[in-house]
């Protein structure tokens, strides 16, 4: 009937384009975005609940319903991760949110900037790390008006004022 709500939980992860949900007598195409599912990037992982909306013709993805499970990742205790987990492992850089920070995590999942209440880091715990601001585009190059490296601060217009003492 139109207008059904159904929850799901999947045993197993969805690995074929345009799957099709069997509900009473006949398989109905599942659909995302008013388009049949065919995009892995919204394929369910195992162990996953997804709640599907019926429309009359057409099992649709419910709102709020687990989307872009390769991109998304909660975990009890640590936060939400965003980044792409195709085949069930993370590759590249990703997103760490926690209950009191924002997280920036490298390939191998090590921290490398955090944005927190009292704090941010940036280039933590690593020794060669650039980090600019204010850049610009001037003759075809960037310019930045303060670039800071391991040891030193740079300005490209003018003076910089600090107290205390840069080590």
């Amino acid at each position: 009937m139109a207008g059904s709500t159904i929850s799901i939980k999947f045993t197993n992860a969805n690995s074929v384009s345009s799957p099709k949900l069997k509900v009473g007598s006949e398989a109905k195409n599942i659909r995302i975005y008013g388009q049949n599912l065919t995009d892995p990037a919204y394929y369910w992982t195992a162990g996953a609940t997804v709640s599907f909306t019926f429309d009359g013709t057409y099992w649709n993805f419910a709102e709020g319903s687990t989307l872009a499970p390769n991109f998304m990742s909660f975990v009890d205790g640590e936060g939400l991760f965003i980044g792409n987990k195709t085949g069930g492992t993370w590759k590249g850089y990703r997103t760490l949110i926690k209950n009191d920070s924002f997280n920036i995590l490298n390939s191998s999942g090590t921290t490398v900037a955090t944005y927190g209440a009292n704090t941010i880091d940036l280039g933590y715990r690593n020794t060669n790390a650039t980090i600019r601001l204010c850049g610009r585009l001037v003759n075809n190059e960037d310019v930045y008006a303060l670039t800071m490296s391991y040891g030193a601060l740079n300005s490209n217009y003018g003076t910089i004022g600090f107290s205390g003492s840069i080590s």
